[in-house]
């Protein structure tokens, strides 16, 4: 009874997030595809590092929360109680930090402070 219940609580979310999930995989799909056609005219449509490319900018974009991507206290049942909505927070600092570090390598950062 348990597992149903929570899969009927989720059901609403499923169709949203699999739609969300869809089109982050168009998108870098259609991205890494436009980026390496420069490079090679004839890529076949079901290359395997369009693909790959294509699944790791929806894990690194869309947060997907499966217990191996929690750290150890997380992973625990008191930790998943306490840590209820930490991965989102934790993930996205990940990302804005993994942004920052790149756009600062590619020299796209100022050191200016804007005063709002």
């Amino acid at each position: 009874i348990n597992k149903a219940f929570i899969d009927g609580g989720a059901w609403f979310m499923r169709k949203s997030e699999r739609m969300l999930r869809r089109d982050s995989f168009i998108s870098h799909y259609l991205s890494a595809r436009e980026t390496l056609s420069q490079i090679v005219p004839d890529l076949a449509y079901d290359n395997p590092y369009l693909i790959r490319h294509a699944v790791k900018g929806v894990e690194a974009t869309q947060f997907l929360y499966h217990a191996s991507a929690r750290p150890a206290f997380s992973r625990t049942s008191t930790g998943k109680i306490f840590t209820r909505f930490m991965p989102f927070a934790w993930n996205s600092i990940k990302f804005r930090r993994q942004a920052w570090s790149r756009a600062k390598v590619h020299g796209q950062t100022t050191t200016e402070t804007n005063d709002f």
